[in-house]
């Protein structure tokens, strides 16, 4: 098959494809129609059978009710019912009281027809109407009714006409009526209905339940169809020849074979001139996509045309525009990402380079990430003799932007770092700079400590930043409480402010904990956010039993952490951790952590 062109193999194929499925058919419908070749019929005839009982159930209860009314008017009055109201001109009714054994009333709308000599000891005992098949076309119904208050009763026979009932059904169609115990002809030639009697009967006492089936008796196999009269016990049964029953399938099958054989003659003709079609089509497509394959992405002329090979082909021009695309955005991506590394590498160089660190009595660690690529959080400390400068920083908004207006921060703290300034005086210079270089667009949260690290005293500035936790120590026991701040104005918001510095004494061994308002922020996968009471406890357990601040940080972010579980961070998180180191101090008394 190498050999042979696109246009050839398609054809083959198709032409090839055709003949299978109709040899495949031939096979298959011949099995099938052997195996159901009578469910259409059976269906069909189940269905005759069913709309019959329910037109001559109809017709039993209308007649009944019009006997058992007219009976009942006679028990009551004593006379004999009037039919003048009866539109139908054959009606006729007959009551016979078997205590008197004689007939009480026979009354017609038009020729009496109806002989009660012979009917009364045909009754059936298990039904509450009795039907005796006087012709094809008339059916005698008999019921008792009964007055509850005399107790007298009679019995009440009325005919039915069935011939429009039975208009429905073919000519070759036969009918029997069949009872608890007998079987009565109602349109059958009587040596036909002899002829499957007996093997008719046993049939319809093994079917309790309205069905179709095959009876092969008389010589002849027929196909019955039986459904239950509102009169119960009573059934009826229509018969057909199978033979006759199963002509039109036959007729069917032929049809259905021819018609399978001129579309596959059709689609064998078809296949060769729609090959040529498609292939030249993909042809050209296959040209264009070898261009597209050397870097030409530029338009091409496309296929002309309103099939899925003409859609393909535009969907393949709309691709090339989007590949255009995505290559000029891919490259914008890659230098965006360039960029946003090198500042986030130019941001690591805000910090300091040592995030722990030892001075004096003071031992300092510090703990950085940000939610994004850059960040707005910043934090710094400096020495100047005995005294240690500690700042944090937190800019409104995330990346970039609030990356760089932590470089503003930077950069005022090393001015600070070689001419210290007092407290307020550093708050302002830093607020000028922060307001200079974003055009009041954006501020920043801001603390500054100043801490002589022989005797352990602060001062302190907050420029409306989260108030620090400061680990009192009682007698080795640790109790976290907020530092007392004023809330201040944020850094960038006001030209000149008049900041009051707040002081403090930090004990020996005693602990502070500065962060920004995202530790606090952090939540879990399900959106929950941490309990600042319960966490505070929790605080105050590890400062109890840490060994050393860089046990005591490391634990306390674990905290954090823990209830993250990996969720990504709302914000940027910033924490510095400061103790003195320990003096002598009297033994540690039981402790409850209540707050």
């Amino acid at each position: 098959m190498r050999f042979f062109s696109l246009k050839w193999k398609i054809a083959l194929a198709m032409a090839g494809l055709s003949v299978l499925v109709v040899l495949l058919y031939v096979l298959l419908a011949k099995s099938t129609f052997e195996q159901d070749k009578i469910s259409y019929v059976y269906d069909t005839q189940q269905t005759q059978a069913d709309l019959l009982a329910n037109s001559i159930s109809q017709r039993i209860e209308k007649a009944t009710l019009q006997a058992s009314l007219l009976a009942g008017e006679y028990i009551r009055t004593g006379h004999a019912p009037d039919l003048s109201s009866q539109t139908d001109p054959t009606f006729e009714v007959l009551a016979y009281d078997l205590a008197q054994a004689r007939v009480v009333f026979h009354v017609a709308k038009g020729t009496k027809s109806m002989t009660p000599a012979t009917v009364w000891p045909r009754l059936e005992p298990q039904s509450p109407v009795s039907i005796i098949v006087r012709d094809p076309n008339t059916w005698d119904l008999i019921t008792l009714v009964r007055n509850s208050t005399t107790g007298a009763s009679l019995y009440v026979m009325v005919p039915i006409t069935l011939g429009q009932d039975f208009s429905t059904l073919r000519d070759t169609q036969e009918v029997i009526l069949s009872s608890q115990s007998d079987l009565a002809p109602a349109r059958i030639e009587t040596s036909a209905f002899l002829d499957v009697r007996g093997e008719l009967a046993a049939q319809v006492a093994a079917h309790d339940m309205a069905s179709t089936f095959e009876l092969d008796a008389g010589g002849e196999p027929r196909l019955v169809s039986m459904a239950f009269l509102t009169a119960k016990p009573y059934r009826i049964l229509i018969l057909s020849k199978t033979q006759e029953a199963l002509a039109a399938l036959q007729l069917l099958f032929k049809r259905s074979a021819f018609f399978l054989l001129f579309s596959v003659s059709m689609i064998f003709g078809l296949s060769f001139l729609l090959s040529g079609q498609l292939t030249g089509a993909l042809s050209d497509l296959s040209e264009e996509t070898e261009r597209v394959g050397t870097g030409d992405f530029g338009p091409g002329e496309g296929v002309r045309s309103n099939d899925e090979i003409g859609q393909l082909s535009q969907a393949f021009e709309i691709m090339k525009s989007k590949i255009v695309e995505l290559l000029a955005k891919t490259k914008e991506t890659a230098r965006m990402e360039q960029e946003l590394k090198t500042t986030k590498l130019v941001q690591e160089s805000l910090f300091p380079k040592k995030s722990l660190a030892q001075v004096g009595d003071f031992t300092l660690s510090g703990y950085f990430q940000t939610s994004t690529e850059c960040g707005g959080d910043w934090w710094y400390y400096f020495t100047k003799g005995d005294d240690l400068y500690v700042a944090i920083a937190d800019a409104t908004g995330h990346g970039t932007p609030a990356a760089l207006i932590t470089a503003t921060a930077r950069s005022c703290f090393s001015f600070f770092e070689k001419n210290p300034l007092p407290l307020p005086d550093m708050m302002n210079e830093w607020s000028d700079a922060v307001a200079a270089c974003s055009n009041q667009r954006v501020f920043m949260t801001a603390m500054i400590f100043k801490f002589n690290v022989k005797t352990g005293a602060y001062e302190y500035l907050n420029a409306s930043h989260e108030p620090p936790f400061k680990f009192r120590n009682e007698r080795n026991l640790f109790y976290a409480e907020p530092l007392d701040v004023e809330r201040g104005k944020t850094l960038g918001e006001d030209a000149k402010v008049q900041w009051n510095v707040k002081r403090g004494q930090l004990a020996p061994s005693e602990k502070m904990m500065i962060f920004t308002d995202g530790l606090f922020a952090v939540t879990d996968p399900q959106g929950n956010l941490l309990s600042e009471k319960r966490v505070l406890k929790q605080l105050q357990e590890l400062a109890d039993s840490s060994q050393g601040l860089e046990d005591f940080a490391g634990q306390s972010m674990g905290l954090f952490e823990a209830h993250r579980q990996g969720a990504i961070l709302p914000d940027d998180i910033t924490a510095i951790f400061i103790e003195r180191a320990k003096g002598e101090a009297p033994p540690a008394p039981k402790k409850t952590y209540g707050l």
